[in-house]
């Protein structure tokens, strides 16, 4: 009843925004602990358009420095022909105070080498703030190839640009997720990782808006100040 909710005390435009919270006392979802809302997870195969992906999000004033990776946003891959579970091939986390980037990418078909060459790149974004919204912009053109591209805006301002292979061979186009995900609270979670401090975590999103190839920036862009019609 409390995972995901409307706020109207805090929203970034309109009238309301979703307030996501997890637990460490959830039950198990997919094998981790997980407040998650999906798009372009089905049918299979998926629609194969999307490239551009916005959303808002504001972390509350007690949203404290923890030691754990955890996902706000994530672009998640399904093999094509085996039942292997591989990590988010692209996906935003807040780790140590910072808001960082993963990226993998596998050249070799998944579905062949079952992930093995998965190679990870970390791109460390700077320190989050609180109470404060954070709108982001992601255009991600998911390739296992050379000619992929990944740009990222946030308010506004781009702070990253890739270029290179970002996908993995042998899998559909990506869903996308919003929402908290935390696999140090799953009940396999080995205790001799990386452990958390906290048994509760919350936040706000808003503004969540998916674009095709024929997208442009300014289709994503808040103004400033924020109109009324919004």
């Amino acid at each position: 009843s409390y995972s995901l909710t409307n706020s109207t005390t805090v929203k970034r435009t309109g009238k309301k925004s979703l307030r996501v919270e997890l637990r460490k006392s959830d039950s198990d979802v997919g094998g981790s602990k997980r407040a998650e809302l999906t798009d372009n997870s089905y049918p299979i195969p998926p629609e194969t358009n999307r490239r551009w992906w916005a959303f808002s999000n504001y972390l509350p004033s007690d949203f404290g420095k923890d030691s754990v990776h955890e996902i706000l946003a994530q672009w998640h891959d399904r093999p094509k022909t085996s039942t292997v579970s591989l990590n988010p091939p692209l996906s935003l986390q807040v780790y140590k105070g910072n808001w960082i980037i993963e990226l993998r990418y596998d050249s070799v078909d998944v579905n062949i080498d079952k992930g093995a060459n998965i190679k990870l790149k970390t791109f460390i974004l700077g320190p989050f703030e609180k109470g404060v919204w954070n709108d982001w912009v992601f255009n991600y053109n998911y390739s296992f190839n050379n000619d992929g591209t990944l740009k990222v805006w946030k308010n506004g301002q781009l702070v990253l640009t890739y270029n290179g292979k970002n996908y993995y061979n042998g899998s559909y186009d990506p869903f996308f997720k919003i929402g908290l995900y935390r696999w140090v609270w799953s009940s396999s979670w080995p205790k001799s990782l990386e452990q958390s401090v906290y048994t509760t975590r919350y936040y706000y999103a808003d503004n969540v808006k998916i674009g095709n190839k024929n997208a442009i920036l300014q289709d994503f862009l808040i103004p400033n100040p924020v109109p009324s019609n919004v």
